[in-house]
């Protein structure tokens, strides 16, 4: 009897911990912030910080990581952020362009992020960008004269800005109309809806190598782009986050990303999408800055297969 009433307010004790606010916010904290990492500190205390998530495409470095090398501000920071793969090489170009590096030994994305963003405690604005994305030289300048476009026009609170991606849920049909090329589309794939997934956007590949041939030659569609309408729109739905910038505060509402179990994907992106909603602040598309999202995953094989033909994707200034 004695026995069964310490386990049942052994039991009625946890519940109440559960169920207290100052005990998520602990437990939350814990287990979004810890886990063994190392840390290369090339930074500068800049006010601005880009993040790059990489390690697990390497074909793809040459053409993406270039591009961000040459195009990235000279004042900001960069920080490779590596969640469990081998950094041998991602180290060297680091060093290379005098990027700092954060490195964790288990393969947890929302982990590496919230350490990293934690290492950078100067860091007000925050960017992202996800390995496979090719961004033109006009990138980081036009997701900043987006936000302040939207912020001046004062109709929404901005959560994010993000650019205007080929090969995405929501900015593909956006990409068809601007190009005049909706029809065609779904003449050949089906229906162009927008939507996070079980989309042709999502998972056809030959869609994916239709996305891209609008985007040829790359720099010349970028910067056609970036010479036109001062256009945005918000997203109403789940948003693909492989390419975005926000405030620091909104992460910090978050009380960072929640680290999801190893190797798992997405947990950072339903954390970002949620917070907007529920803080009532815009996810808010750039459609005058066209990036280039590789491929979704069903995707991947197929575009692989045909990179060697894309020698535009190459940084040619």
């Amino acid at each position: 009897m004695k026995f069964n009433n310490i386990l049942s307010g052994l039991v009625s004790h946890l519940f109440f911990l559960h169920g207290n606010p100052a005990s998520k916010r602990l437990l939350r904290k814990v287990r979004n912030f810890s886990g063994k990492h190392t840390f290369v500190d090339r930074g500068r205390s800049s006010p601005d910080l880009l993040l790059i998530l990489a390690g697990y495409k390497k074909e793809l470095w040459p053409y993406t990581l270039t591009r961000i090398a040459k195009s990235v501000p000279p004042s900001m920071d960069v920080c490779l952020v590596v969640p469990g793969a081998d950094t041998s090489e991602l180290g060297a170009i680091a060093e290379q362009h005098g990027w700092s590096l954060l490195h964790t030994r288990a393969n947890k994305l929302s982990l590496a992020q919230n350490l990293a963003i934690t290492h950078h405690p100067q860091a007000r604005w925050i960017y992202k960008l996800d390995e496979d994305i090719f961004v033109g030289k006009d990138y980081f300048q036009g997701l900043n004269e987006c936000w302040k476009q939207a912020e001046d026009e004062g109709r929404f609170d901005i959560g994010i800005v993000a650019p205007l991606l080929n090969v995405n849920g929501y900015s593909s049909r956006v990409l068809l109309e601007e190009t005049g090329k909706t029809k065609q589309f779904e003449e050949l794939f089906g229906t162009a809806k927008q939507a996070c997934i079980d989309t042709p956007f999502w998972r056809e590949p030959r869609a994916a190598e239709f996305l891209w041939d609008l985007c040829k030659p790359f720099d010349q569609v970028a910067d056609r782009f970036f010479q036109g309408r001062r256009v945005y729109s918000t997203c109403p739905f789940r948003f693909s986050i492989g390419a975005f910038m926000m405030q620091r505060t909104l992460w910090d509402s978050m009380q960072g990303f929640t680290v999801a179990r190893h190797a798992e994907l997405g947990s950072d992106e339903v954390d970002l999408c949620a917070v907007c909603h529920n803080e009532s602040k815009a996810i808010i598309v750039c459609h005058y800055v066209l990036a280039g999202h590789f491929g979704f995953g069903p995707q991947n094989q197929h575009m692989f297969g045909l990179l060697p033909t894309r020698n535009d994707l190459l940084w040619s200034e």
